[in-house]
């Protein structure tokens, strides 16, 4: 019925579009009910409401979306903002690699270039090891003594002030923790100049290969 309705009304503004304004035209509105309407003006609670233009002569002229509602504005924002800091992270990467693309065409002159760095520290890293390990071994050496030592002095088979042999132990001790930390942080250091270089070189040579295409 309600189909009949809109058809026959349809029809009727065709027939009468001579006689109409030229810039009149008809909105196609549903209510709550679910009700087809045709008007020439929208009623202003309707105005928020997605509706169909007409011409004149009754041709379909175009669809206007409904007004987005708050949740929906709010959405729409946020996928913006998510969209431009997507854009700002994309744009900082891109200026970050090709720092990076400049540091390594000015730094190295060859893939053999980038190796003989990367020996040169871990050879230099390798010293450092070398020397703390020699120091270690004596602070061992040097606790042990003051440990035979200690125990002496408490069974009573020597003078020496124990508070005193304590107070170095603890000072050795101290000093064998400080040197194992440094190793350990050289052995860290070890795997980053490993990492370093390797990313250094497979970058290096994608550069290399993407100039000879050129």
């Amino acid at each position: 019925m309600l189909r009949l309705t809109a058809l026959l009304l349809v029809c009727l503004i065709v027939l009468m579009g001579p006689v109409q304004s030229a810039e009149a035209q008809l909105y196609r509105w549903v209510d709550d009910d679910g009700n087809v309407h045709y008007t020439d003006r929208l009623p202003p609670e309707r105005a928020r409401d997605g509706r169909r233009v007409y011409s004149p002569s009754g041709i379909a002229q175009e669809d206007i979306d409904a007004a987005p509602t708050e949740e929906q504005r709010q959405a729409l924002i946020e996928e913006r903002r998510r969209q431009e800091e997507q854009a700002a992270a994309e744009r900082q990467a891109r200026e970050e690699q090709a720092a990076f693309d400049r540091f390594l065409l000015r730094t190295y002159s060859s893939s053999d270039h980038i190796l003989r760095v990367q020996e040169s520290r871990l050879e230099t890293l390798d010293r450092s090891r070398t020397l703390i390990e020699t120091r270690l071994e004596r602070d061992h050496g040097e606790l042990e003594q003051l440990r035979g030592r200690a125990a002496e002095a408490e069974r009573g088979g020597s003078a020496e002030d124990l508070d005193g042999l304590y107070a170095r132990i603890q000072r050795v001790e101290s000093r064998i923790r400080d040197r194992q930390r440094e190793l350990d942080n050289m052995d860290d250091e070890e795997d980053r100049l490993m990492t370093e270089f390797g990313r250094h070189l497979d970058r290096y040579q994608e550069l290399q290969a993407e100039m000879n295409r050129d």
